[in-house]
């Protein structure tokens, strides 16, 4: 009996094959939709051509650790990738993806091979089989039911109708207070509240502004308007991307237009994209990791010892004045003043420990 083993199944999804391609064929994506924690991926350090990425991470408690091979793929048709496990349940895994025309949309059959490590023969491999077709299984339903709710937004018509791990409903909810003044942006506001505390990683850690106005079929400028908004309000951090000409990935990153170069090379591609505005160049929105401590939102004001103590930082003049015995010195954060000076360290603890609030 042959040691491998080889699973197969299918899912019917109601789009047609051009449709379908680019959300399956996103692997990281699908792997976030399967519930399965993010992987880590490193250019592998081996002289083997075939072997292109380093993978590690944990998968249902088990410290996994596999080079993967290049995937082979043909848009709208199939694609195909071979892992060797360095640590983990098997020894080798194969998937191939496979669309297919159907007459309620696109059929995607799912073959896996997998090749026991020695003397763990078929016991191993039959149960890690099964895991993987529950995880694709999850996946792809997700997918299904997007496609049916949300057709021009799948991945969040899939969304779990629980908050994501993590999320701060009360910070959310004090940014959607903090548009109350704007009623004519509330579908947008709501829109983007429930993708910050409903939405995948991968959805609220990159996130345009006229891509999310072309899905939710609202103006641009509007949304545009409200992502600069919640940023200056500190709900959403901003930053320039130089991406990659061939896999859309960031090659390049700041937080200022001028910190991007005329060209920069992908960590995981190695091709060197030239800067162009119109295809390569985009400003991206994430969310804030930031956790407000006042109540309704950081711009209602508070009775709180920390959030005084806030105020007063910030309103307390700059100062390059140094301390004769500490030689230690922080920048003191500044929103309204477009320098920082420094402040010695001995002022930061004593603004601590003195909770009045400031005068006036």
């Amino acid at each position: 009996m042959s040691a491998e083993v080889t699973v197969e199944k299918s899912w019917i999804f109601p789009a047609l094959p051009g449709v379908v391609w680019p959300l399956i064929s996103h692997t990281d994506h699908v792997t976030r939709m399967m519930d399965l924690s993010s992987l880590r991926f490193v250019k592998a350090p081996v002289p083997d051509a075939g072997r292109l990425l380093r993978v590690s991470g944990n998968v249902g408690g088990i410290d996994v650790e596999y080079d993967e091979c290049p995937f082979q793929w043909v848009e709208n048709r199939y694609h195909d990738v071979e892992r060797t496990y360095r640590k983990g349940w098997v020894r080798r895994l194969r998937l191939i993806v496979t669309l297919e025309p159907h007459q309620q949309g696109t059929l995607v059959r799912l073959v896996a091979t997998i090749q026991p490590w020695k003397g763990l023969r078929q016991v191993f491999a039959r149960a890690f089989a099964r895991g993987v077709l529950k995880a694709y299984g999850i996946g792809y339903q997700r997918l299904i039911r997007g496609l049916c709710e949300a057709p021009s937004d799948p991945v969040s018509g899939g969304r779990p109708q629980d908050p994501a791990d993590g999320a701060d409903l009360a910070q959310i909810e004090a940014f959607r207070q903090s548009f109350h003044d704007t009623p004519q942006w509330k579908g947008i506001v709501d829109s983007l509240a429930r993708r910050i505390s409903h939405g995948y990683d991968f959805e609220v850690d990159r996130m345009e502004a006229f891509e999310l106005a072309d899905r939710w079929g609202v103006d641009r400028r509007d949304v545009l308007r409200v992502f600069l908004r919640a940023t200056h309000r500190g709900y959403l951090t901003m930053n320039w991307n130089h991406l990659c000409g061939s896999c859309r990935g960031p090659a390049e990153q700041g937080s200022q237009l001028a910190s991007l170069t005329a060209s920069a090379t992908c960590p995981s591609c190695e091709i060197e994209t030239a800067a162009d505005f119109a295809r390569t160049v985009s400003l991206l929105c994430a969310r804030s990791n930031r956790s407000s401590t006042a109540r309704g939102g950081p711009e209602v004001a508070s009775t709180s010892w920390l959030s005084n103590f806030w105020r007063r930082l910030r309103s307390r003049p700059l100062s390059s004045t140094f301390h004769p015995v500490s030689t230690a010195y922080m920048r003191a954060p500044s929103r309204s003043r477009p320098s920082a000076g420094l402040r010695p360290r001995w002022w930061f603890a004593r603004a601590l420990l003195d909770p009045r609030p400031p005068a006036g």
